[in-house]
């Protein structure tokens, strides 16, 4: 018998600069510092922490090599965020 797996997705959106922020506060990097060693500038982090800015490729990649979080991880926190703020705007 062939087991089912479903996917299941909260209507609660996570905002990846908030899991971004634990693991640089659980590291005692600081944003500066994180900035710094992405070489991106810190305007860039807080609006990434923020939500203001999603994370882009370029930046997933920027975490991976700093924080060792494979740029995947990154990149589908965003996915998943994006897409379930568009479902509540949507009414879905």
């Amino acid at each position: 018998m062939a087991t089912e797996t479903k996917l299941i997705l909260s209507n609660r959106p996570v905002l990846p600069g908030r899991i971004l922020s634990e693991e640089i506060e659980d590291r005692g990097i600081t944003r500066r510092e994180l900035a710094a060693r992405m070489g991106q500038p810190v305007d860039l982090v807080d609006e990434v922490l923020s939500g203001e800015t999603a994370i882009t490729p370029a930046v997933a990649d920027g975490l991976e090599k700093v924080l060792g979080i494979p740029a995947q991880f990154w990149l589908n926190l965003e996915t998943v965020y994006r897409l379930t703020l568009a479902k509540q705007a949507a009414g879905v």
